[in-house]
């Protein structure tokens, strides 16, 4: 099998970069490799096609939202016989991603499990070279896991920023670092995304789709959508139910943010917040809201091509590390762009329907419409180093 070269540049490259300098740096390359090496071999389990697949084997949320029917899970084997490169053909990638926006919830699950198992076993004290935190009782800090608390490290990546850490974000701006592990074009991506105290990652969506990320270490709110098939655009929006603060005349980000940079060459000026109630932008999306989750580490979130696929992260007052896999990667030639939303109540809810509650109190999921905008003024995405990884020229 001919080796994947993307992968073997990267391998070739930070093993030389993080070599054994430091038993930490060297922890982290190994994490690295084994990550990575089970995520190719994952995605080399993905079949190009499924055998009968028909329509209705997608159990994608729909406006009634029905229940998926259990299906007996597939036991996966580990191959020992396979090396540790993958090569696949452009199109043999593109039908894996295909198939993995037809497959449902369940089926994702099982062909990403060992993913997810390599997600939860990683040793983030190791692996990011944290500092516990010693004192006894309500220590400060971020959460490592249960009764431990560690520093968190978004003052240690260069190039070196000034964060606000004030938790009134409609002043202060939002800056989350990146650290880059990898990435091979069409099939995935592995990064750690580093917030500082209170900092926010606006609405956004992750287009056909699947993310896995692990909290190590701290806190985060997460508030998703799923997204609803529909047959038509609203014809206008009531500008009162906006449930968002916004701004008319944002502009994309330079370089130096990363998911502004992306913006930078991806967006489309048609995708601006509507100056006008009348008008219905292009990429508007309907959905459903989620139920805000509090997500502490070890934690790990799943999010799918419809299920979760929008949502929003608010870092915790001792901030927060969350690594993300991402499956295939953004790609504009593949229609998979990272767009910001702000969120409109889907007009056809009145009265008590707009507020209504489960039995246990809970706000039910509400529907309504994603409108996108440009990225946010106040957020800043951007890329750094940190020991063994990251890039701090990637601007």
């Amino acid at each position: 099998m001919v080796q994947n070269e993307s992968y073997r540049r990267y391998t070739e490259e930070d093993e030389m970069s993080c070599s054994p300098s430091s038993s930490s740096s060297s922890s982290t390359c190994s994490f690295s490799a084994q990550l990575i090496s089970i995520v190719e071999e994952t995605i080399s389990a993905i079949p190009s096609e499924i055998p009968g697949t028909n329509d209705d084997d997608s159990t994608a949320p729909t406006d009634s939202d029905a229940n998926c029917t259990p299906r007996k899970k597939k036991k996966l084997t580990k191959r020992s016989d396979t090396p540790p490169f993958y090569s696949f053909s452009s199109s043999n990638n593109t039908k894996r991603n295909d198939v993995l926006m037809k497959l449902n919830q369940e089926k994702i699950d099982v062909l990403l499990g060992p993913i997810r198992k390599a997600l939860e076993e990683v040793d983030a004290e190791q692996f990011l070279s944290l500092k516990r935190i010693m004192k006894k009782g309500n220590a400060d800090g971020a959460v490592l896991k249960d009764g431990i608390n560690v520093h968190p490290i978004h003052d240690q990546i260069v190039p070196k920023h000034h964060y606000k850490t004030t938790s009134t974000s409609k002043t202060s701006t939002s800056i989350v670092r990146y650290l880059h592990i990898t990435e091979v074009e069409n099939q995935y991506s592995i990064g750690i995304f580093v917030f500082p105290p209170h900092t926010i990652i606006p609405l956004h969506d992750h287009p056909g789709m699947v993310v896995l990320s692990r909290v190590l270490y701290g806190d985060l709110m997460v508030k998703s959508f799923d997204l609803l098939h529909h047959d038509h655009h609203p014809d206008h929006f009531d500008e009162k139910e906006d449930d968002k603060d916004h701004n008319d005349d944002n502009q994309s980000n330079s370089k130096s943010s990363w998911l502004g940079y992306i913006l930078s060459l991806f967006y489309s000026s048609s995708k601006q917040h509507p100056k006008s109630t009348s008008q219905k932008p292009n990429g508007t999306k309907k959905a459903s809201s989620q139920k805000i989750k509090h997500l502490t580490a070890p934690g790990i979130s799943i999010l799918y091509p419809q299920k979760g696929n929008a949502h929003e992260f608010t870092a915790g007052p001792n901030g927060a590390a969350v690594l993300d896999v991402l499956l295939p990667p953004y790609n504009y030639e593949h229609e998979r762009n990272c767009t910001f939303y702000r969120v409109v109540k889907d007009d056809q809810q009145h009265g008590n329907d707009a507020n209504a509650k489960n039995e246990k109190g809970e706000e039910k999921q509400q529907k309504c419409w994603l409108l996108p905008v440009a990225q946010p003024k106040d957020f800043h995405c951007l890329s750094g180093k940190y020991g063994g990884l990251g890039d701090a020229n990637d601007d």
